[in-house]
C-alpha cells in the first residue's frame, strides 16, 4: 500500500499540470473574439490584432478592385480578413475617407496594413480642368438622357460636370466643362469631348446647306380671293379625335432649363406659331421629303394611291404651291368647293404637319400617304408666344401689322436659328407649351415678345404683370428688412458708445 501511495503521488504530479493546461486551452477556445470584445480598437492579444486604416476616397475603389479582386488578393497573400465600415468619415457628401478594419494575427493585420498604404500611394491626387464649349453643344456632349456623357466617363474614368444652366438671355454664351481625374483619364476624356465637338460643327454645316435648300418656301403668296360656297366636313372633325398614333408621333418642345434651337415654320399670330427643333431629326426630314418626292413620280403612287375621295384628317402627299417641286407631308382638314376666276373649283383644305402652314390643292395634286413615311414624327410643333397678349387685352385680335411685324421678326420661314425655351403651358382645345423666342444673331440678343412690347405692338399679360409686382415686393420687403437691421445695429452701436 505505501508503494501504490508513491504512485498515486506521482499520478497525480504529472496529471494536475497537464489538467490545468488542458482547462486552459479550452477556455480560450471558448473566449468570445477580440473585435467583438473591443469593437475595432487596435489591441494586442496572445492571438489577434484589430487595425483600422483610414483610405482616402479616391483610393477605395483601387483598394476594393473590380469586383472586390484587389481586397479579395490581400487577404488571401496575407490570411487577415479586411472589410470597410459602411459609412465615410470627415467633410463632404459621402465623406473624405473611408474606414478599412484589418483582423487577423499580428504579422498578418501588419502585411495587410502595409499592402493597403501601398495601393494608396499609387493613387495620385486627382487634377481638375476646365473646358469651355459652345452652348449649343451641350445635347450632343450630354446626350439623350445623360447616356453620352455617361459614356463618356465610362470608357475614360474621369468624372466630366457641365456647370449649370445659370438663366442667362444669351443661349450662345460658353459653358464650363470641369474634368476629374488623372492626367492620363483627362487626356482621353479630351478627345472624346473633341470628338463630340466636330461632330456638332459638321452637323451644323449640313443644317446650313439644308437651310439654303429651304430658301425656295417662303411665306405664302398673296392669292385670288376665293368666294366659299360651302364645305364638306364630317361632324367629328379630326382635331376632335382622341389621341390616336398620329397624335403619339407629334414632336414636342422638350421641358429644360435651357434654350433649345428652332425654326419658326409658320405664324398665325404671336399667341400661334409653329416651330421645327433643330436636330437629327431635322435632316432626316429632309431626306424624308426628298424619297417622298421621287416616289409621287412613279407609276405605283399615280395608280394605286391617287386621291380619289375626301376623309377629313387623311395623310397625304401634297406640293406647297403648283411651282415647288418638293412634295411634303399634310392632313385633310376638309373639301372646299368654291369659286375662282369665275369656274367653280373644288379643293382640298391641307395642314402641312411639318410647317404647320396651310393651302388649298386640287385633288389631282394630291396623293394618299403611303404607311412607311407615316411613322417619322410630325415636326411642326404648336406654341404660343409667353407673357404677351394683344394690347386691347386678352379677349382682343391681333392686329394685321402687329402680325407682320411678328413674322419678320421671327425670322417665319426664312430658316434662321432662333433659341427657344418653354416657360409655360396653356389649355386652349390641348396643352399648347408658351416659349420665350430669342433672336440671337446680331451683336444683341433680342427677346421677341420683349420687343413687340417695347413697340407699343403688344403688352405684358396679367400674370406676368402679377409675378413682376410681386417680384417687385419682395425685393423691397427685403430691403426694408435690410435697413432696419442696420438701424437696430446703429443704434446698438450708439447705446454702447
Amino acid at each position: 500500500m505505501p508503494s501504490v501511495g508513491v504512485v498515486g503521488q506521482v499520478c497525480a504530479a504529472l496529471l494536475l499540470p497537464a489538467g490545468s493546461l488542458l482547462l486552459y486551452w479550452l477556455y480560450r477556445r471558448s473566449a468570445p473574439s477580440d473585435e467583438e470584445v473591443y469593437g475595432g480598437q487596435r489591441v494586442v492579444t496572445a492571438r489577434n490584432t484589430v487595425l483600422e486604416v483610414c483610405v482616402p476616397q479616391r483610393a477605395v475603389g483601387a483598394v476594393i478592385g473590380r469586383q472586390g479582386a484587389r481586397i479579395k488578393e490581400i487577404q488571401k497573400s496575407c490570411g487577415a480578413r479586411v472589410t470597410f465600415k459602411d459609412r465615410g468619415v470627415g467633410d463632404g457628401d459621402g465623406g473624405s475617407h473611408r474606414v478599412a478594419v484589418i483582423y487577423g494575427t499580428l504579422d498578418a493585420a501588419h502585411q495587410a496594413e502595409l499592402l493597403i498604404q501601398q495601393v494608396i500611394a499609387e493613387v495620385k491626387e486627382p487634377i481638375t480642368e476646365q473646358v469651355d464649349v459652345p452652348g449649343y453643344s451641350l445635347g450632343r456632349i450630354i446626350g439623350k438622357g445623360g447616356s453620352s456623357i455617361r459614356e463618356m466617363c465610362r470608357v475614360s474614368g474621369a468624372r466630366i460636370n457641365v456647370d449649370r444652366y445659370e438663366g442667362s438671355a444669351d443661349p450662345r454664351a460658353l459653358r464650363t466643362v470641369t474634368l476629374t481625374g488623372s492626367q492620363q483619364q483627362i487626356d482621353v476624356a479630351l478627345e472624346m469631348l473633341e470628338e463630340k465637338l466636330e461632330e456638332e460643327e459638321k452637323f451644323r454645316d449640313k443644317m446650313s446647306v439644308m437651310a439654303a435648300n429651304r430658301e425656295g418656301r417662303s411665306l405664302p403668296p398673296q392669292r385670288e380671293p376665293l368666294k366659299v360656297t360651302s364645305v364638306a366636313v364630317k361632324e367629328t372633325s379630326w382635331e376632335e379625335e382622341e389621341a390616336d398614333a398620329a397624335t403619339l408621333r407629334q414632336e414636342k418642345l422638350p421641358l429644360t432649363d435651357g434654350y433649345v434651337e428652332v425654326y419658326v415654320s409658320g405664324v398665325e399670330h404671336p399667341g400661334h406659331l409653329w416651330l421645327q427643333i433643330l436636330g437629327s431629326k431635322a435632316l432626316h426630314l429632309e431626306t424624308l421629303q426628298a424619297e417622298l418626292t421621287a416616289w409621287v413620280s412613279t407609276p405605283e403612287a399615280r395608280t394605286k394611291f391617287a386621291v380619289t375621295s375626301v376623309t377629313p384628317g387623311q395623310l397625304v402627299a401634297a406640293q406647297y404651291e403648283p411651282d415647288d417641286p418638293t412634295f411634303y407631308r399634310a392632313r385633310v382638314l376638309g373639301e372646299v368647293v368654291g369659286e375662282s376666276v369665275g369656274e367653280s373649283v373644288g379643293l382640298l383644305d391641307l395642314y402641312f404637319v411639318d410647317y404647320g402652314d396651310n393651302c388649298l390643292a386640287p385633288p389631282s395634286r394630291v396623293f394618299q400617304l403611303r404607311s412607311d413615311f407615316q411613322s417619322f414624327p410630325f415636326q411642326a410643333v404648336e406654341c404660343g408666344l409667353a407673357d404677351v397678349i394683344p394690347t386691347g387685352g386678352e379677349s382682343c385680335e391681333w392686329e394685321e401689322g402687329t402680325v407682320s411685324v411678328f413674322e419678320d421678326l421671327s425670322q417665319c420661314a426664312r430658316w434662321k436659328t432662333l433659341h427657344a425655351r418653354v416657360v409655360s403651358h396653356a389649355t386652349r382645345g390641348q396643352l399648347l407649351p408658351l416659349i420665350e423666342l430669342l433672336d440671337c444673331s446680331g451683336e444683341q440678343t433680342v427677346n421677341i415678345g420683349q420687343e413687340l412690347v417695347r413697340r407699343g405692338l403688344a403688352q405684358r399679360s396679367q400674370v406676368s404683370q402679377s409675378q413682376d409686382t410681386q417680384s417687385q415686393d419682395t425685393q423691397s420687403q427685403d430691403t426694408q428688412s435690410q435697413d432696419t437691421q442696420s438701424q437696430d445695429t446703429h443704434s446698438d452701436a450708439r447705446g454702447k458708445s
